[in-house]
């Protein structure tokens, strides 16, 4: 059991969930359980059967999934009609992390991450990566895929997720950043925005039943 301390926040792993809490001087802290697992499971980074475009979704399990852009959907942001490019590497630049799943697989992962915004788009690769350096900005650890109705991910959120940052994360859009390596452009970063280049509809919902697109 990780060691109570005054006047900050504490983490550690219980039976291999991920929890945090907070204690104030002089009262007696609460410890939070939360619902992420530090070893999630290997279906959560398979490619999803998605019948259609869907926005990043965040289940009260932890596991995500869904598209950061559709093949049809121009950037909002550039003249033009530029599209969101395939990877000739699998997506190997940015699928440079490993996670360990509940089986004990190693699965490779990319991280999104939730503070900084995307990098200048006159920056090198280099200065690029390093703008999403930061390990602790990172809030999830998802594989990517391509389908008929774009590319998407699908992972986990890390552990020590707060609530704070959940509310975050699901008010927020995701957007990648391509960056040109080896004469293509290849995904290097996901982050979550205010405004993506790629927007994609979510689905207004009353009652279990779509009724509109916002």
């Amino acid at each position: 059991m990780t060691n109570m301390i005054n006047d900050g926040e504490y983490y550690g792993s219980l039976d291999g969930v991920g929890y945090h809490g907070m204690v104030k001087q002089g009262h007696q802290g609460v410890i939070t359980a939360a619902a992420f697992p530090v070893k999630p499971s290997m279906d959560w980074f398979k490619k999803p059967n998605l019948s259609g475009l869907t926005a990043l979704t965040i289940e009260l399990t932890g596991q995500v999934y869904g598209h950061i852009a559709s093949w049809k959907q121009s950037h909002i942001g550039l003249a033009g009609s530029v599209k969101p490019p395939r990877s000739k590497s699998r997506y190997a630049f940015f699928q440079t992390g490993q996670v360990e799943t509940d089986a004990g697989d190693l699965v490779n992962v990319g991280q999104i991450t939730l503070t900084g915004g995307h990098a200048p788009l006159s920056a090198s690769v280099a200065d690029t990566v390093a703008h999403y350096d930061n390990t602790r900005s990172a809030v999830m650890d998802v594989a990517v895929f391509e389908d008929r109705h774009g590319i998407g991910v699908a992972g986990a959120l890390r552990p020590n997720v707060t609530d704070e940052q959940l509310r975050e994360l699901r008010a927020s859009g995701v957007s990648g950043d391509w960056r040109p390596i080896n004469g293509a452009l290849e995904l290097v970063a996901i982050c979550a925005v205010n405004v993506p280049g790629f927007p994609i509809p979510r689905a207004r919902v009353a009652s279990g039943t779509p009724i509109a697109l916002v």
